[in-house]
């Protein structure tokens, strides 16, 4: 059985503390965090390492990080966008969220399932994180002051730590958060067709 150092020598540089920067930019704080989880999907690729203990340390990263992004800078890039961006990555959290528990629930780190269910939920937060980077952090860049992007990543560091410290990403918190995000979900899906209904 490998031991969960030897994980971490696969992928270093996934812990809590920002590793690549030390810039309060709430950007560049975002972008330190999708390239730790690319570090560890690296690291759950290789049969050899503690895939479950990687996966758990991911989930708890992955969770504090979209929940604090939303309460924080997501906001922050809506107001500036107007209508030149609308982003749908609240809806695309909650498809993560699903694939992230479809995986946690795999028991067996060796078989053909995890490594199929890894690959969708690869798949999905790449996506994610791309068009995030290409679209919101660049309109970020170009309009908001540093002043205020420091001050957002201040408030971010500080919120997406203390839930990590809470360990937000364990099994039993990761099916709430997707029984709860889909209602929501179900609940606007419904909403609209109404609307949809009455319009035609």
């Amino acid at each position: 059985m490998p031991q969960a150092s030897e994980a971490k020598e696969c992928c270093i540089g996934f812990e809590p503390e920002p590793v690549a920067t030390k810039s309060r930019d709430c950007l560049d704080i975002l972008l330190n965090d999708h390239r730790k989880m690319e570090c560890m999907f690296r690291a759950m690729r290789n049969r050899q390492a503690d895939r479950a203990g990687i996966l758990q340390q991911f989930a708890n990263l992955l969770v504090a990080h979209s929940m604090t992004e939303e309460e924080t800078v997501y906001p922050a890039i809506q107001a500036l966008a107007n209508k030149e961006l609308q982003p749908g990555w609240d809806s695309e959290h909650t498809e993560g969220y699903i694939a992230l528990l479809t995986l946690m629930e795999e028991r067996d780190s060796l078989s053909s399932q995890w490594d199929n269910k890894l690959s969708v939920l690869f798949n999905g937060i790449m996506t994610h994180m791309d068009d995030e980077e290409q679209h919101g952090h660049n309109l970020g860049r170009q309009k908001m002051p540093l002043t205020e992007r420091e001050r957002l990543g201040d408030e971010f560091l500080h919120l997406r730590d203390a839930r990590m410290n809470e360990n937000v990403g364990r099994l039993e918190n990761v099916r709430k958060l997707v029984h709860e995000r889909a209602s929501i979900m179900q609940m606007v899906k419904g909403k609209a067709e109404q609307v949809m209904q009455a319009l035609a």
